[in-house]
């Protein structure tokens, strides 16, 4: 609590989906770690967010096959009120 002092605090998070669904060929797994800045509390808050996201496309006997990853990074702010 207040790692920041007067300017809030911060939080380490990480997440993981490993799913398996009909429609493709392998697995799909989805990672992603990031950090909130809690400022006065948790009325307000920037989060920044890495994702990790699997490309699918299609082969050549009609399976979707995971062909390589792409990154994405969100950056957001949210206030409660």
């Amino acid at each position: 609590d207040s790692l920041l002092g007067k300017q809030g605090t911060l939080q380490v998070y990480a997440n993981c989906q490993y799913s398996i669904y009909n429609a493709l060929g392998d697995p799909m797994v989805l990672g992603d770690v990031g950090i909130n800045w809690l400022i006065k509390g948790n009325n307000s808050k920037f989060t920044l967010d890495y994702q990790s996201r699997p490309h699918f496309s299609e082969n050549n006997v009609g399976q979707l096959k995971q062909d390589g990853r792409y990154g994405q990074m969100v950056l957001q702010y949210q206030i409660a009120f």
